[in-house]
C-alpha cells in the first residue's frame, strides 16, 4: 500500500506540473491564434494577354466574437512608411493599375462565427490587347465596424496582386524628391530626411547612405540604412531616415560649412540618386555620448521556469530507477506457474 501510494503522489506532481508548463503556452498560442487571418496573402504571377487565373484565398476568425465581413477589389497604393494602402477606383490613377484586371470576387460579403474561415476566389483576366510590363492592385479584406455605439473599429488587410504580362522590361529609376537636415544641437544626433520617389516601371527595395564632410572633402560621418523591408510600388515614395553621428566622437564637428550627401542605392549598389544639402555649423558640435550599458537584468520568470523544468526531468529519472531497482530485488519465481 505504501509502494502505491509512493507511485500515486509521483504522478501527481507529474501531472500538476505538465500542467504548469502547458498553461502559459497554451493561453500564448490563444493569444497569438487570434484575430483576421488571410491566407494566399500574396499574388505575384505571369500571364499572357487574354488568360484568366483565378487566386485562392482563406479569410479566418480568430477571435472569441462574430464578424461580419466584406471584400472589394481595389487599387494598390503606398504610404511614405511603406504600408499597403488600398485605393478607390477614383484614387487609382497609376498608370501601373491591374485594378481593371479584377473581373470577379465570388464572395463580397459574409458572416463568420468565432474560429469560422470563408473561401473567397478573385478572378483575374488579362485583355486580349495587354502591352508587357507589370501591374499593380489588391483584394481588400475588411470587417465592418466592430463594437456598439456611434463609433466603431473596422479591421482590414489588402492582398497585394502583382500581374506581369511577359516580355516586359523592369526599369528601374527614381529621384530623390526630398532632403532635410534636422536643427543642430549638441549632444543630439543629426537627422536627415530622404524622400524618393519610384519613377520607374517595377517595384524594387532600396538603401539609403547618408555622408557629411567638408568643402575639402574630409569625411565626419558615413552611414546607411538597412534595406527597406518593403519594396517601393512605381509612381509612389518612401520616407527615408538617418541619425547621424560623427565617427570621432572627440572631434565632432567644428564651426564651419558642411555638406550632407544623400544617395539612394538598389540592393546590389546600383546608385538612383543622389542629392547634396549644405550644414552650416555656427559653434563647436559635439556628438551624444555613449550611454553606458547596463548590467543586464535577470529575467526571473525564465530561470524560475528552467529550474521546475529541470526538476521535473529530475523527478522522472529517480522515478524511472527506483522503479527498475525495486523490480529487479523482487524474489524470482522460477517460471512456475
Amino acid at each position: 500500500m505504501h509502494k502505491l501510494s509512493a507511485r500515486l503522489s509521483v504522478a501527481a506532481t507529474l501531472v500538476l506540473l505538465a500542467f504548469f508548463f502547458a498553461w502559459p503556452i497554451a493561453t500564448a498560442s490563444t493569444i497569438m491564434a487570434a484575430g483576421l487571418g488571410v491566407t494566399g496573402s500574396l499574388l505575384d504571377v505571369t500571364m499572357d494577354p487574354g488568360t484568366t487565373h483565378v487566386h485562392t484565398m482563406t479569410v479566418s476568425n480568430g477571435y472569441n466574437f462574430a464578424l461580419d465581413m466584406g471584400v472589394e477589389a481595389r487599387g494598390l497604393g503606398q504610404g511614405l512608411d511603406g504600408l499597403h494602402i488600398a485605393l478607390t477606383g477614383g484614387e487609382d490613377l497609376s498608370p501601373f493599375s491591374a485594378l481593371s484586371y479584377i473581373t470577379e470576387i465570388d464572395n463580397t460579403a459574409f458572416h463568420l462565427d468565432a474560429g469560422d474561415s470563408q473561401v473567397v476566389k478573385a478572378t483575374i483576366s488579362v485583355p486580349s490587347d495587354a502591352t508587357p510590363g507589370t501591374r499593380y492592385a489588391c483584394v481588400y479584406v475588411y470587417t465592418q465596424p466592430i463594437g456598439e455605439g456611434e463609433v466603431g473599429v473596422s479591421q482590414a488587410t489588402t492582398v497585394p496582386f502583382i500581374v506581369t504580362v511577359p516580355d516586359s522590361v523592369q526599369v528601374k529609376i527614381g529621384d530623390i524628391t526630398g532632403l532635410t537636415v534636422s536643427e543642430l544641437k549638441s549632444g543630439e544626433p543629426i537627422e536627415v530626411s530622404t524622400t524618393f520617389k519610384n519613377m520607374g516601371t517595377y517595384h524594387y527595395k532600396v538603401t539609403n547612405q547618408v555622408t557629411i564632410k567638408d568643402g575639402a572633402g574630409e569625411v565626419f560621418s558615413d552611414a546607411a540604412t538597412e534595406l527597406t523591408a518593403s519594396s517601393i510600388i512605381p509612381t509612389f515614395s518612401r520616407f527615408l531616415s538617418m541619425s547621424c553621428i560623427p565617427s570621432n566622437a572627440n572631434k565632432g564637428l567644428p564651426p564651419g560649412e558642411y555638406l550632407v550627401v544623400s544617395k539612394v542605392m538598389l540592393e546590389d549598389g546600383t546608385v538612383l540618386d543622389v542629392e547634396t544639402a549644405g550644414l552650416t555649423v555656427p559653434e563647436w558640435y559635439k556628438p551624444p555620448t555613449p550611454e553606458p550599458k547596463e548590467p543586464r537584468e535577470i529575467d526571473w520568470p525564465v530561470v524560475v521556469i528552467g529550474i521546475l523544468g529541470a526538476l521535473v526531468l529530475l523527478i522522472i529519472v529517480m522515478y524511472l530507477i527506483l522503479r527498475r531497482v525495486r523490480k529487479s530485488m523482487m524474489p524470482s519465481d522460477g517460471g512456475v506457474r
